[in-house]
């Protein structure tokens, strides 16, 4: 079963719209709207501003088989993003993602998405 990976996900949906003027557009006329490097730099500052999130994660269904195997009730969750860089030149995110299950270590691991290859959100 897929991990429920909500920062992640956020960070997808934020960078979409970054992802779409990435994507061989024209200039913008002087004064108007912002550029790709500030664009990056500014996901790339409020990612890292975001630190720790803690929550609850509500099961209504049983879940059973693969080393999720968890039944009906709550699973407490701490997830953080740190380390993010966005670069223009590239085109690309990188993060260090960082998560606990009940306490407990779940995923620890150096994570990239390239906005060239986002096609729709």
């Amino acid at each position: 079963m897929m991990k429920l990976q909500i920062i992640p996900i956020l960070i997808f949906c934020l960078v979409a719209t970054a992802a779409a003027s990435a994507q061989q557009t024209p200039p913008l006329p002087a004064g108007i709207g912002t550029s790709l490097p500030a664009t990056m730099q500014f996901i790339q500052d409020k990612l890292n501003g975001i630190g720790e999130r803690d929550f609850t994660e509500f099961r209504r269904k049983p879940h059973y088989g693969g080393p999720d195997s968890v039944g009906i009730g709550t699973v407490g969750r701490m997830e953080e993003v740190t380390r993010v860089v966005a670069n223009p030149a590239t085109c690309r995110l990188a993060w260090h993602w960082k998560s606990e299950k009940d306490g407990y270590p779940d995923q620890n691991a150096n994570r990239s998405l390239a906005l060239r290859d986002v096609e729709k959100v």
